[in-house]
């Protein structure tokens, strides 16, 4: 008579610890989805929220431009001239997700669809992004680079092309790997949340400018990789201004290099 009571006793217990277990796993499901849509980010990109992102001359509507992506969610883009681009004042908020580098843009207005946005690269001084189909490149203003190019080297150096270091270069696989201009390789871990891997071009383009200050004389000269050149970029070509495509790919790396002899 003992065991029956015991069996009596424990089943219903069991029953419960089930119905703990499945509530807990839904739990965690529609957490989940309230994270990447209720106006919270999957995981937050630090440089894209503090970044006051300015681009100087957008191509697509032949005016500067601002993007907002803050911490509390908000999302603006406009131009100077104070209008928005395209209809973008129907969207006030954005997700990101960190997986996929996709950037969610909501409307205030249900009836209105989200918009994607992909995220190339971010680091404290640029961002780079895919916006409607189509390459849009920022600077920040709180934050603007100081490795600007040489006055001699601006006409070889592409305007919307960030300075970055290219840690790795796989041109078999098509595939680049980039991180910031003062990347430091022996200080590596406090560079992880700022290295990208990224698609390579098939076409890509690869060349080298290198400005020679020789008392107030600057010679010029930008010569094309040779097959050989690209085992050696690493060690040697570490730094270049990377452009992009509107697929996202880096379309071309001009490797750049001042040296000033006193």
């Amino acid at each position: 008579m003992n065991t029956e009571k015991n069996v009596r006793t424990i089943t219903p217990v069991i029953l419960i610890v089930l119905m703990l277990s499945v509530l807990a796993a839904a739990g965690v499901i529609i957490a989940q989805c309230f994270t990447l849509r209720g106006g919270e980010e999957s995981e937050p990109n630090t440089y894209l929220m503090a970044g006051d992102w300015y681009c100087p001359y957008d191509i697509h509507t032949n005016d500067g431009t601002q993007i907002r992506f803050d911490e509390e969610g908000g999302f603006g883009y406009a131009c100077d001239c104070g209008s928005p681009v395209d209809d973008y004042d129907l969207y006030d908020s954005y997700t990101y997700d960190s997986q996929r580098q996709i950037i969610t843009v909501h409307s205030f207005d249900d009836t209105i669809d989200d918009v994607e946005h992909r995220l190339l690269y971010c680091d404290q001084h640029y961002l780079c992004l895919i916006i409607d189909g189509r390459y849009a490149y920022f600077i920040n203003e709180d934050n603007e680079p100081d490795h600007m190019p040489n006055e001699a080297a601006k006409e070889y150096i592409p305007t919307n092309a960030p300075l970055l270091t290219v840690i790795s270069f796989d041109g078999d696989n098509n595939i680049v790997t980039l991180a910031p201009a003062d990347y430091d390789g022996d200080a590596a871990a406090d560079f992880e949340d700022r290295i990208y891997e990224l698609e390579l071009s098939p076409s890509v383009g690869l060349s080298s400018v290198e400005v020679i200050d020789d008392k107030g004389e600057i010679t010029l000269e930008r010569k094309e990789l040779s097959e050989s050149d690209h085992a050696n970029i690493e060690d040697t070509y570490s730094g270049g201004y990377v452009e992009f495509d509107d697929d996202g790919r880096v379309v071309n790396i001009i490797f750049y290099g001042e040296l000033i002899i006193q």
